[in-house]
């Protein structure tokens, strides 16, 4: 009973993992090793994994890391690490395409 219990446990867990990563895509779950959701399939559930053939924006990856480097906190950072992130901050920004007033929806 418990293994099956056990068995009915990972089942959910791995097709929640995989429906969430589906609906939020690679720039904000890239299959990456090292990140718990990715290495939970891989060990539980390999035939889960996606295959994508798009493959993911790195460039959105780190900036994910370093927005969330020092817990969010960028202020408890030294001032050097602040500096190097804002630079990398803004001229990532930079590449990204912008939406004129004429195009927003509300």
């Amino acid at each position: 009973m418990r293994r099956k219990t056990y068995n009915k446990a990972i089942e959910e867990m791995t097709e929640a993992i995989r429906l969430t990563q589906e609906y939020v895509g690679d720039g904000m779950l890239p299959p990456l090793l090292g990140w718990s959701w990715f290495d939970a399939l891989t060990k539980y559930a390999p035939e889960k994994l996606k295959q994508s053939s798009e493959g993911y924006d790195l460039s959105e990856t780190a900036w994910g890391i370093i927005a969330n480097a020092y817990g969010g906190d960028w202020d408890s950072a030294p001032e050097e690490w602040r500096d190097a992130a804002r630079k990398w901050r803004d001229e990532y920004h930079a590449t990204l395409p912008s939406v004129s007033d004429d195009e927003v929806v509300v």
